[in-house]
């Protein structure tokens, strides 16, 4: 299916999936709110202690450019949605943690300066970092001498922060051939971490029973539609995560994958969306 759809691009003169324009999958001007700055999303239903981070309003063309992705499956607008939710990405992500300054160890006397060529005192510490250190040459199989390598920012389970889309329903999937949300997601994390972000993408929620769509429901039918539809794959005991999804609503699918996700042990940074809509019914 979504081969096909792949040769369809390549055949039928391509058009605007927003305003039908043609020429391009993506016109300038239908571009430009995927484009904005990232905001909390105005949520009915507020999962506990998580915000929700959006890029534009579901709404106009931002939802038909999403439909056509989701349900034609035009997959080349993967690369301007995903460069949506990257941003909505990295507003939810933690500051980055400030390390503590070592505190000088105390002193109760007060040494008098040192003349030229005066060896320190045994329990004076090195006035620098490396005065008073040996080096010992490192041990080699051939000639020269072996450096040490010295690796930051390293993904350990300290820092990695799990970026878990919604799932789609598996009949959905086998509809349109594809997850495009998955695909999406997949794409941003690979430009985050591609810039150094401690990101991973995973698969960590699987639905246990189908569920009604949801576009026609109140506020009130969209939490019961979607109550216990979700569970973990796996324990995730003590990780980092950040939930994705296209669009929210009122916030009935978020919340439950919030819940499903602290349930099984995860801590839940924030939520980051493509879209967000401000109905409230």
């Amino acid at each position: 299916m979504s081969f096909l759809h792949d040769l369809l691009d390549l055949i039928v003169p391509e058009t605007c999936a927003g305003c039908g324009r043609g020429g391009t999958a993506l016109c300038g001007t239908c571009a430009v709110p995927l484009t904005l700055d990232p905001r909390p999303a105005p949520l009915p239903v507020r999962p506990p202690g998580v915000r929700c981070w959006t890029v534009a309003d579901y709404a106009g063309n931002v939802r038909k450019v999403i439909n056509a992705h989701k349900e034609q499956g035009r997959t080349t607008l993967t690369r301007p949605l995903a460069a949506a939710l990257t941003r909505a990405l990295k507003a939810s992500l933690p500051p980055p943690a400030v390390p503590a300054q070592p505190t000088p160890p105390p002193s109760d006397r007060e040494l008098p300066p040192l003349r030229p060529g005066q060896i320190p005192p045994r329990d004076t510490p090195p006035t620098t970092p490396t005065e008073g250190l040996i080096r010992k040459p490192s041990k080699t199989s051939g000639q020269g001498t072996r450096s040490r390598r010295v690796v930051t920012g390293e993904l350990t389970g300290s820092n990695l922060i799990h970026v878990i889309p919604v799932p789609s329903a598996r009949r959905a999937v086998r509809r349109r051939g594809d997850d495009p949300l998955l695909n999406v997601a997949r794409t941003a994390v690979r430009t985050l971490t591609n810039e150094g972000l401690p990101l991973v993408l995973t698969t960590a929620l699987r639905q246990t029973r189908p569920v009604a769509d949801q576009a026609a429901l109140s506020r009130t039918e969209r939490v019961a539609n979607v109550k216990g539809a979700l569970t973990a794959a796996h324990p995730l005991d003590g990780a980092r995560v950040i939930v994705v999804d296209d669009i929210v609503t009122t916030g009935a699918t978020l919340t439950e994958a919030v819940c499903t996700l602290h349930r099984a042990g995860a801590h839940v940074l924030a939520a980051a969306t493509i879209a967000a809509t401000t109905r409230t019914t």
